[in-house]
């Protein structure tokens, strides 16, 4: 059974990608809400990471106590009878059934339309997890960036910039908005948010590899920005650094 922090935050990414009107919570209700349906999970036998995410949507889709407020859920997750996969599993139909009777019952409110149709936590997770760690040496090169740029030096965001792209805006407005926008939002910055959702990405030259969406706190504030890298000539570089945008708005 995986609980811990690290994997909290995965399913929290993974959360970010399947339902993009999760973006629009609080990072820190969010995380909440993970750890806690991850807790009761467990006390119900869900052991997989798999029928852990299971669970873990079920909640975000139905309401953090559907497992005491749905008599249905109730009388299969505490069935100790049962396995935690035959549970899991059973949950995903009985969601993408419920949803499925409010559709046919009306129009859609916005709560109603969130992505169930391709409600295959164990497929889903499974790939998101490839694709992460398909994009850690992507990741390595952003958080040093970041760090960088954290700190008031935009050495490394220079060094690892796309030649490409570099050569298609200049080198005099490569600086302009190095100084004029893009280190003025970092430096003020306190704290990079732990959270990231990852995307794939094909930059205007065909270079491939991967988005990062991230956050920096800045008096208590969330400062959304994305990180954009690829692999060009041999070498992953920085594609391009884009601030105030968020997943949902680029979706």
């Amino acid at each position: 059974m995986n609980t811990t922090e690290n994997f909290r935050y995965q399913v929290i990414d993974f959360l970010h990608t399947t339902f993009p009107d999760s973006q629009q919570m609080e990072a820190g209700e969010l995380y909440e809400g993970v750890a806690f349906l991850l807790e009761k999970a467990a006390t119900y036998g869900l052991q997989t990471e798999a029928d852990l995410v299971t669970y873990v949507i079920t909640g975000y889709l139905l309401g953090l106590n559907f497992d005491t407020q749905m008599p249905a859920a109730t009388e299969i997750l505490t069935d100790s009878a049962l396995s935690g996969t035959y549970k899991a599993d059973w949950l995903q139909q009985w969601t993408q059934q419920i949803f499925q009777t409010l559709e046919s019952d009306g129009p859609a409110t916005a709560e109603e339309e969130r992505s169930v149709d391709t409600f295959t936590p164990e497929m889903d997770m499974g790939h998101y997890l490839t694709m992460q760690a398909d994009a850690e040496p992507f990741n390595v090169l952003a958080e040093e960036v970041i760090k960088q740029m954290m700190a008031g030096d935009a050495s490394g965001l220079r060094t690892h910039f796309s030649p490409n792209f570099l050569h298609q805006i200049g080198e005099q407005t490569f600086e302009q908005v190095c100084t004029d926008l893009l280190l003025p939002f970092f430096e003020k910055a306190q704290t990079l948010g732990q959270s990231s959702t990852i995307t794939y990405t094909t930059d205007s030259f065909g270079s491939t590899g991967f988005a990062f969406y991230r956050t920096l706190t800045e008096s208590g504030a969330e400062k959304p920005f994305i990180i954009y890298t690829v692999y060009e000539n041999n070498q992953i570089v920085v594609a391009n650094l884009v601030i105030n945008k968020t997943y949902a708005d680029m979706h």
